[in-house]
């Protein structure tokens, strides 16, 4: 029913924010992307890459 505007707003609006946010996110490559692999090769141990990769996930 295109008579309730805020309906409408959110089928438009959601799908185009979610196409943005997939293409412009650097790690939306398949696989993870260089980026979160990078900081997970990067670290120590197994308890850093976890820490490092939930770290650039609530950063970015």
């Amino acid at each position: 029913d295109f008579s309730d505007t805020t309906a409408v707003l959110t089928v438009l609006v959601v799908p185009l924010a979610v196409q943005w946010w997939s293409t412009w996110y650097p790690g939306a490559e398949p696989g993870g992307g260089g980026y979160v692999a990078q900081r997970m090769l990067a670290a120590r141990d197994e308890r850093e890459s976890l820490l490092a990769t939930l770290w650039f996930n609530v950063a970015h």
